[in-house]
């Protein structure tokens, strides 16, 4: 009996015990019937009594996939015998982060699905005061907060039927400033769930937000059909416009349309996505941004880890307002490319019923597109056409967007009229408008583009160019290689150089691109006068070096004035080309500054200076330009006729060239007055002739006389003359010239009146000399002084006796050299000289 007693005694203290701890036990029990990866965070509950037991708070947390889910349940008192459980407040807090950029955590197929609910042993009866649910949505957007989305469900009983199944019902409240009721109506038995939510809760009006559920338990696996419509003609906008301005961070003044989803689950123990759709139904959204329209039908199937989205019709995207994130999204699809702020777009996008999209899940989720797409973006300033049929996109992995390949054509048609620029590591360019139309094909991973087009009031840096247009073509131009021909024409083309305008010329380039930096290529360059010019090149962008080839070009003397005032050289006003051709041929280099060796041959070449003229000119010139021109080469000319009436026959010289202000001849010959002319060497350096020596061989004393046509004179034999010549800032001057003759001769002055009674001059009437020499000084300010030394006999006179004159005759001739070579007055100064003495 004691034994009896102290068993008693010890079981009273272990009931009171475990008693004692129920929080403890209580809360362990609880913990172990939750989901796998759910927890218990807070369990505040009574002791049990005989009949029931009541719990203050009940709080557990899980996750179903990348949605967070918190329950918390207070008041609760569960009966034992009935198994009846009534609960004061249900609140449900799902929270859904927004997914993070460049985050690793992929959403996969697993995370759209659905557990299978099974209903086994006996049901509960179960009475709940309030349910309050309250969706959490992160945005994404900076500096927006979204509120959350919370349905309160009023009080309702669920009390089990034979066969264990019940139905409940139960007024759904959104809780917003406008509190919008609807109906929640759902009917269970074990093989069957049918769940509808309903807005409005009337039946006898036409509901603008339909949710329905219906899930069924077959033989070898659970189905879950999901639809839901939403009438936003029928909402109430306001508050339909603050949950879009929740969702999307934008505000939206108007919506309207409609918007149907459906989803198809099924699945054994995890019921898995197997088909969704959606369909929209002029759906409009007016924000201050603009107006998005959309019309669609979207029907996804899934098979295995592989999503297949198909368009049963075209799938039309429209929107118009501003479209700045255009912008952003072209930058960042070609980032050295930069617009100006748009004006108001619409933008219209269509993708064609045989499109269709696949998803792949996995550790490696990817994506692929094949279908036809049209955009068409138009504002005041801007527009831009792209087509494309049978485009096939594929990523490989979406967390490496450098995986994409793509194979297909896309035909795309840009037009800016406001300020445009592209910028590289190595140039600029910039544009007024622009306009490119290009077929653009992609195959075997590369990117192919043939187009055209158009840059007007283009400037090109760092070379420091501008045209009035630049107009383009290409073909098969390898976009990522940068390979490929590329043809591009200029007008009104000008660039700065050494400090400088270069004008007067286009370009007609034919390019080949060998890599990003290399090219070569041929081109023409055309000048203002319609000379063309044709080169070969190689370049490097990288470098900004161009090596350039010109082939033998043949060009018009008489347009070689505008060539050279192309190169800032131009000739005097006097000078005239008028006949014949050169041919060119050389090499110029272009990086920092331009560096050019140029052949020009000079074929039958004419020219003229006021009434000098010279004909059938030949050359053969080596030319060099490094900041300066420089010109080396032999010329020679078949005849030049001075203003004054002297003719010069065979000329031939080598003609060195610095610049405009530095010259040489060298090894000068000619034949002039049956005789010949020899120069050394003549200079010209800053205006003036440095004193060099000019030797005239067997010179016609006949022919001179002539040219100088003196009335009355003339005479036969030879002369040698030796002039050394010069010049300052006043002309030309000749210091200690002398002339001698070669042989016997005869002058004859016959001028009637003039002898008289003169014996000097009856001796010149008919005189023949066996010597005739003298020195002649010439000052650039036209004064002389010429000795004559005659020596001989008039045969007539004095029976021939022997007669030496000595003259001095100086004077003043400042027109001499200006009407030999200029005027042509040179008999006038010489006669107006003679009757001034």
């Amino acid at each position: 009996m004691k034994l009896l007693l102290k068993l008693f005694l010890i079981l009273c203290f272990l009931i009171a015990g475990i008693y004692a701890a129920t929080p403890m036990w209580l809360s362990h029990i609880l913990a172990r019937q939750l989901p796998p990866g759910w927890q218990l965070e807070e369990l505040q509950s009574g002791y049990p009594g005989l009949a029931d037991i009541k719990i203050e708070l009940l709080r557990v947390k899980g996750a179903l996939g990348p949605v967070e889910i918190a329950l918390t349940s207070s008041d609760l008192h569960f009966t034992y015998q009935g198994l009846k459980t009534d609960i004061g407040l249900v609140a449900v807090d799902i929270f859904m982060a927004a997914p993070e950029i460049g985050s690793s955590d992929v959403a996969t197929l697993d995370d759209l699905s659905l557990p299978v609910t099974k209903l086994t042993g006996e049901l509960p009866q179960l009475s709940v005061d309030q349910i309050r649910v309250r969706l959490h949505r992160e945005t994404g957007i900076r500096d927006v907060v979204s509120r959350p989305l919370q349905l309160d469900f009023e009080s309702f009983e669920l009390t089990p039927r034979s066969g264990k199944s019940f139905q409940l019902a139960s007024q759904v409240l959104i809780a917003e400033s406008l509190r919008f009721k609807g109906r929640l109506e759902v009917d269970v038995s074990p093989t069957l769930i049918n769940a509808v939510i309903r807005f409005p809760s009337s039946t006898g009006s036409s509901p603008w937000l339909i949710v329905e559920m219906n899930q069924e338990d077959l033989p070898s696996k659970t189905v879950t059909r999901f639809d839901a419509a939403l009438n936003a003609d029928l909402a109430n906008r306001e508050w339909l416009d603050s949950i879009l301005a929740d969702f999307t961070g934008r505000v939206f003044s108007q919506s309207g349309g409609k918007l149907e989803v459906h989803a198809d689950f099924a699945g054994q123990n995890l019921q898995k996505i197997e088909q969704l759709s959606l369909t929209t139904k002029n759906l409009q959204l007016v924000s201050e941004r603009g107006t998005l329209d959309i019309s669609a039908k979207l029907l996804a199937n899934r098979d295995g880890d592989q999503i297949t989205v198909e368009l049963p019709a075209p799938a039309m995207l429209g929107f118009q307002g501003d479209t700045s994130w255009v912008d952003e999204i072209l930058i960042r699809a070609v980032p050295a490319l930069q617009f100006t702020p748009r004006s108001e777009t619409s933008i219209q996008t269509e993708l064609g019923s045989n499109s269709r999209f696949i998803f792949l899940t996995g550790s490696h989720p990817s994506a692929s597109f094949s279908g036809d797409v049209n955009i068409n973006l138009q504002s005041s300033t801007q527009s831009l056409t792209l087509q494309s049929a049978g485009l096939q996109i594929e990523t490989a992995d979406l967390q490496a967007p450098t995986s994409t390949t793509a194979e297909g054509l896309v035909a795309i048609d840009l037009n800016v009229r406001t300020p445009v620029s592209y910028a590289t590591d190595t140039q600029q360019i910039e544009a007024q408008e622009l306009s490119v139309t290009s077929d653009l094909t992609i195959r075997d991973g590369a990117y192919f583009s043939t187009g055209s087009g158009t840059l007007i009031q283009a400037h090109i840096s760092p070379v420091d160019a501008t045209a009035e247009k630049i107009e383009m073509n290409w073909k098969e131009l390898d976009l990522i290689k940068l390979t490929g021909s590329l043809d591009i024409g200029t007008q009104g083309f000008i660039t700065e150089l050494d400090n400088e305008t270069w004008t007067g010329f286009d370009f007609d380039i034919k390019y080949t691109l060998l890599s990003e930096t290399n090219s070569s290529g041929t081109g023409i360059m055309t000048f203002n006068s319609g000379t063309e010019i044709p080169f070969e090149f190689t370049g490097n962008t990288k470098l900004q070096r161009w090596d350039i080839k010109l082939p033998p070009t043949s060009i018009e003397l008489t347009k070689m004035e505008t060539l050279l005032s192309v190169a800032h050289y131009e000739l005097p006003s006097s000078v005239k080309l008028t006949d014949g051709r050169i041919e060119l041929q050389g090499d110029v280099l272009v990086d920092d500054q331009i560096t050019a060796k140029i052949r020009i041959n000079g074929y039958e070449a004419g020219a003229s200076m006021l009434k000098s003229s010279a004909r059938k000119a030949s050359f053969t010139l080596n030319t060099a330009y490094n900041k300066t021109l420089s010109v080396i080469g032999p010329v020679s000319i078949q005849a030049i006729t001075l203003a004054g009436g002297i003719d010069v026959t065979n000329i031939k010289t080598g003609l060195e060239f610095e610049d405009t202000e530095h010259f040489e001849l060298k090894d000068v010959y000619a034949e002039v007055f049956d005789g010949q002319l020899q120069l050394g060497e003549l200079h010209y350096s800053e205006g003036r002739i440095a004193e060099t020596t000019i030797e005239l061989r067997h010179i016609n004393l006949e022919k001179l006389l002539a040219y100088a046509d003196i009335d009355g004179l003339e005479g036969t034999g030879f002369l040698d003359i030796s002039l050394p010549v010069g010049s300052d800032q006043t002309g030309v001057y000749v210091s200690n010239g002398i002339f001698h003759s070669t042989g016997a001769g005869r002058l004859a002055y016959t001028k009637e009146g003039v002898a008289g009674s003169n014996i000097g001059l009856q001796a010149l009437e008919n005189f023949q000399y066996s010597d005739l020499s003298g020195t002649l000084n010439y000052q650039s300010d036209g004064n002389y002084v010429i000795t004559i030394r005659l020596e001989g006999k008039n045969p007539d006179l004095y029976g021939g006796h022997p007669v030496v004159f000595n003259l001095n005759v100086n004077g003043s001739l400042p027109a001499l050299f200006e009407a030999m070579f200029m005027t042509g007055s040179f008999e006038e100064s010489i006669l107006k000289q003679i009757r001034s003495q």
